[in-house]
């Protein structure tokens, strides 16, 4: 069985019945994922649809009251514009916490864009000459704006595209019918409470509260024609919203601008009552909008449901099928055991850090490609083993040698200065008020910083045998074998010098900065404490800092007692 490939051993058995089988499973189980998918997808979409519609109606709210309030100004009337406000954007500090839906840029530009707007909205003083019309029309444009950030969810969740018409019909309701009622009311709630605290009407007024009344008249026809049709064809009892409360609401509203409006201005009518009757009327609408959504995520619940239960049976039949099948494969099993486990034995060894036995077995099938793969891993992977012991040496940042490779340099470079009785210099560094940085131009600017100060550095220092390291945040440190007290402080000189120079390009200015560098050289004597040489370094730089910074100090070490 060893010479057998794959395509042979399993051809005596399956070819002619596992196959067909496998493929029509593999199909049918595709089939029945994606639908169950989609029905989910469709649910998060349903839930994020009835958050964008609770927000086009924050943002009607916001449009009339901010409208009212601006125009009239008045402490007589509360037209609740800040309360609609914050409420509005407590709702879109929620869309900005859910993960799926903020994560997609068009949400994340127009919720932002959105939260600016809404933030900055205030009613001025002063301001009540400004036309009703131009107002409302202006505010208008983010209940605009937000419907087609909902049709914009509706098309990426395929949601209308549902097989159940029942869903489609009432989605078309909540994004079309229904909001084609925001302007005629939002219209006869604003334009009809302002010229009742005006007690009069202009002629431009006139006009648009006819418009709205002819407005509320169509829609009033068009409503009443689908709801008959609904009758008619049964569907009207069958799980839908009551349509019938939306028209009584729609023809309250119509009534009320014909009776205290458009027939004869009422001058003693309240006009907060009227406020309140319209909104009530509005709130009707609202009300049937969640009914429906109700509704949709009913059905669609119940469709999720029926689909999974349609995925167990479907993967219970295959189980059953598949154990029928175990049996036969029982045999391939045994011929292949010897070459697994000798592959198994390989991967274990190579896991434990063995990366020069050759992984190589003896049979002639795919198992023998499987084993020049794992082969040609093992050789890989001794590869990368060396390149990670390069980066766990180097700064991720600057590209400069880390912490960890300069202790252990300074330590072997302090006893070959001791052998050979040369000096050996260190120069710590630290950039000033780098906080100051990070604070008023953010961590990548800061970052930046950071690594134009590293590329200088390693264009100053050029010696072989020189280290120039990352010691940690803002602070560089530079060891300097071979090289006396003069060198170095020359050496740190330039650098300080160079650093001052250093202009860093930012959008709107340049960044400069300077640095503090303590300094210190010393020919070290048997058993000799490297640490010291940190520690007078360091001293070196706290004294630098504490004598107003951007200067090069010098601190001799005394070896007695060393």
């Amino acid at each position: 069985m060893n010479r057998l490939n794959y395509s042979t051993k399993f051809a005596l058995i399956a070819s002619l019945i596992a196959i067909p089988l496998i493929m029509f499973a593999v199909s049918l189980s595709i089939q029945f994922h994606t639908s169950v998918e989609q029905v989910h997808k469709q649910q998060r979409g349903l839930q994020f649809l009835r958050l964008s519609t609770e927000l086009i109606r924050g943002l009607e709210n916001i449009r009339d009251n901010h409208v009212l309030a601006f125009l009239t100004h008045t402490g007589k009337l509360n037209f609740g514009f800040s309360e609609t406000r914050e409420q509005t954007l407590a709702l879109i500090d929620k869309i900005e916490a859910s993960p799926e839906l903020y994560q997609q840029q068009d949400t994340q530009d127009f919720i932002r864009s959105l939260k600016v707007d809404v933030s900055t909205l205030r009613i001025a003083p002063g301001m009540e000459a400004v036309r009703l019309a131009h107002l409302f029309d202006n505010a208008t444009l983010r209940v605009e704006k937000a419907r087609s950030w909902r049709l914009l969810l509706n098309n990426k969740y395929r949601i209308t595209s549902s097989s159940n018409p029942h869903v489609v019909t009432l989605l078309n309701f909540i994004l079309n019918d229904m909001f084609r009622l925001s302007s005629p009311l939002g219209k006869a709630r604003t334009y009809g409470t302002y010229f009742l605290t005006q007690h009069f009407v202009s002629s431009n007024g006139a006009d648009a509260i006819d418009s709205s009344y002819q407005a509320l008249n169509h829609e009033i026809k068009s409503l009443s024609i689908k709801l008959n049709s609904a009758k008619s064809t049964g569907q009207e009892s069958r799980t839908s919203p009551n349509l019938s409360l939306v028209l009584r609401a729609l023809k309250r509203t119509r009534n009320l601008l014909d009776d205290k409006l458009i027939q004869s201005l009422e001058q003693d009518y309240d006009p907060y009552l009227y406020y309140e009757a319209v909104s009530q009327d509005i709130e009707a609408v609202y009300v049937f909008i969640e009914e429906a959504f109700d509704i949709v995520d009913a059905i669609l619940y119940k469709t999720y449901i029926d689909k999974i239960n349609s995925l167990k049976i479907f993967y219970v039949s295959v189980l059953v099928i598949g154990f029928l099948f175990i049996y036969l494969f029982i045999g391939f099993f045994y011929s292949i055991q010897v070459n697994i486990k000798t592959l198994i034995h390989s991967a274990d060894k190579v896991a434990n850090g063995d990366y020069l036995s050759v992984i190589s077995i003896s049979s002639e099938d795919e198992l023998k490609q499987l084993s020049l793969t794992m082969d040609n891993m093992r050789q890989q992977l001794h590869v990368r083993e060396h390149k990670l012991k390069e980066l766990s040496i180097t700064d991720g940042l600057t590209n400069l040698r880390n912490r960890k490779y300069f202790d252990d340099t300074l330590e072997v470079d302090v006893a070959k200065s001791n052998r050979s009785n040369t000096p050996i210099s260190l120069i710590m560094l630290d950039v000033d008020h780098f906080k100051s940085i990070n604070d008023n131009y953010g961590h990548q600017a800061g970052d930046k910083c950071l690594i134009a100060l590293s590329k200088l550095l390693s264009e100053l220092v050029r010696r072989k045998g020189d280290v120039v390291a990352r010691y940690g945040g803002e602070e560089f440190i530079i060891l300097l074998p071979n090289a006396d007290q003069e060198h170095a402080e020359a050496l740190a000189e330039l650098m300080r010098v160079s650093i001052s120079q250093l202009s860093i390009k930012m959008e709107n200015e340049d960044i400069s900065f300077t640095a503090s560098l303590g300094i210190t050289t010393v020919i070290p004597t048997a058993n000799f404490n490297h640490e010291k040489l940190i520690s007078m370094a360091d001293s070196a730089l706290y004294m630098a800092k504490e004598q107003g910074r951007n200067r090069c100090i010098y601190k001799s070490l005394a070896l007695n007692g060393i």
